[in-house]
C-alpha cells in the first residue's frame, strides 16, 4: 500500500493512493485499488495547457478519482516476470469533475492546439460526474532473452546490467524494462463512460511499440505508434477534461503539457538509445503527432513535428528518471523531467 500527498499553496494540492493484493484469495489474480485527488489552477496544469499563452483565460479543476480493478496473467509461476506476458485487465471507476473559469468566462477558445469540438470547453461552468466500467488487453515480451543450460561466465559473476536466475537446470535473463534491448508489446483499450447530465461516451485506445538492436549492441532503435479516440453516444457528450491531450514528456514532447486537445490522437516516436555507463544512457527523439476529432479529418498535413533528447537513469530492471530538452515550433527549447517511460 502506498501513498502520498503534495500541497502547492494557492495553486492547488494533489494527493494519491494505492493498495494491491498480488495473489488475490490464492487465485493468482492481482487486485488494485486506487484513488485520487486533485485541485489545481496552475497556469502550467494540463488542464490550462492550451491557454498556457493567453493571460485573459485560466481554468480551475477539481477532481476525484476512484477505481478498482481486477489483472489476469497467463504466466504466472515463478519465472512469470521475465518471460513474455500475456494479461488482461478489467476496471470500474467512479469520476467527479469541478470544472470552474477563474478568467476568461465561459466563452469558446480559439487556441491552436485544440480540436473544433475542444474549443467548446464542454463542461465549464459545472460539476459533474460518471461512472466507467474498462478492459486492457496487452502483450508483452520487452527484452526477453531465451534462457540458457550454461553461462558464457561463472555463475558468481556480476553481468553489468543483467540479472540472471536459476530455474532448474536453466539460466533466465531479467527483462529490463527501463533499457529494452529487443521485443516490444501490443495494448488495446476499452473504456464505455456514463453518468448524469448527458454525460455518455466511449474511449478506445490502440499502442505498439518494438526495440531493434542497431548498428552495435546496446544502441538501440525504438519505434513507437499510438492511437487514441473519444466518441460521444446518442445525445451524450465527452467534457472536455476528459478530451484526448498530446504535450508535455511523454507525447509531442517538444509542445508544453494539454498543448493539444480533441476527440482523437494519432502519434508515432521514433527514438535511438545510447549507454553512457552502466545505469545510464542518453537519447534522441523525433516524434509527430496530430489532434482530430473524427478520423476524417486526418490528414499528411496535420502532424506536428517535435525533436530533442536527454539523459536516463535506471536501475538493472527498470527507470529512476529522465531528463529531456525538446524542440518545436511553439517551443525553442522546452526542458522535462518525468519518473515513468511510455515506450
Amino acid at each position: 500500500m502506498t501513498a502520498h500527498y503534495i500541497y502547492s499553496g494557492e495553486q492547488g494540492q494533489f494527493c494519491e493512493g494505492l493498495y494491491i493484493d498480488p495473489n488475490l484469495l490464492g487465485t493468482g489474480l492481482i487486485w488494485k485499488i486506487q484513488g485520487g485527488y486533485l485541485q489545481t489552477k496552475n497556469r502550467n496544469a494540463n488542464i490550462n495547457g492550451a491557454i498556457d499563452d493567453d493571460e485573459s483565460r485560466l481554468f480551475e479543476l477539481k477532481k476525484v478519482d476512484v477505481e478498482t480493478s481486477i489483472e489476469w496473467r497467463l504466466k504466472t509461476a515463478e519465472t512469470a516476470s521475465i518471460v513474455p506476458q500475456f494479461k488482461m485487465v478489467g476496471r470500474i471507476g467512479f469520476s467527479q469533475r469541478d470544472f470552474m473559469p477563474v478568467l476568461g468566462g465561459l466563452q469558446p477558445l480559439s487556441d491552436p492546439g485544440s480540436s473544433p469540438q475542444a474549443r467548446l470547453v464542454k463542461g465549464l461552468g459545472t460539476k459533474f460526474k460518471f461512472y466507467r466500467v474498462g478492459l486492457r488487453v496487452i502483450y508483452d515480451d520487452r527484452d526477453y532473452k531465451k534462457p540458457v543450460r550454461q553461462l558464457s561466465h561463472p555463475s558468481n559473476y556480476r553481468f553489468p546490467g543483467r540479472i540472471v536466475t536459476q530455474f532448474g537446470d536453466q539460466f533466465y535473463f531479467a527483462r529490463d524494462i527501463g533499457y529494452p534491448e529487443r521485443g516490444g508489446f501490443i495494448t488495446l483499450e476499452g473504456d464505455w463512460v456514463t453518468g448524469p447530465d448527458r454525460i455518455e461516451f466511449y474511449k478506445i485506445r490502440a499502442e505498439a511499440a518494438r526495440y531493434i538492436t542497431l548498428f552495435w549492441k546496446n544502441r538501440i532503435l525504438v519505434l513507437h505508434a499510438r492511437v487514441d479516440k473519444v466518441r460521444s453516444v446518442g445525445d451524450g457528450f465527452v467534457p472536455y477534461t476528459e478530451l484526448i491531450q498530446l504535450g508535455g514528456n511523454e507525447s509531442a514532447r517538444g509542445y508544453t503539457r494539454g498543448y493539444f486537445r480533441g476527440q482523437g490522437a494519432l502519434q508515432f516516436n521514433v527514438e535511438y538509445r545510447y549507454p553512457i555507463w552502466d545505469y545510464s544512457n542518453v537519447f534522441l527523439f523525433w516524434d509527430e503527432a496530430q489532434i482530430f476529432d473524427h478520423f476524417g479529418d486526418l490528414r499528411w498535413g496535420g502532424f506536428h513535428s517535435s525533436w530533442g533528447g536527454g539523459i536516463a537513469f535506471r536501475t538493472e530492471v527498470g527507470l529512476l528518471g529522465k531528463i529531456k530538452i525538446g524542440h518545436s515550433t511553439a517551443n525553442r527549447f522546452l526542458i522535462g523531467f518525468t519518473m515513468s517511460q511510455a515506450f
